[in-house]
């Protein structure tokens, strides 16, 4: 976490959501503030593109 700057927008995604959600919660216990996740992760994010 030493290498994630506190003073800016950190986005994290990962393939399903759980995993995302966890190190969001995580940074956010650690002082962060603007930590956001994809929600339902990249495979959620793909399948609505598909079906545009």
């Amino acid at each position: 976490m030493s290498e994630i700057p506190k003073d800016k927008t950190v986005y994290i995604y990962c393939e399903a959501g759980l995993r995302g959600y966890l190190a969001q919660r995580t940074l956010r216990q650690s002082g962060y503030k603007e930590v956001y996740n994809l929600s339902g992760g990249y495979y959620l994010w793909k399948v609505c593109q598909l079906a545009d």
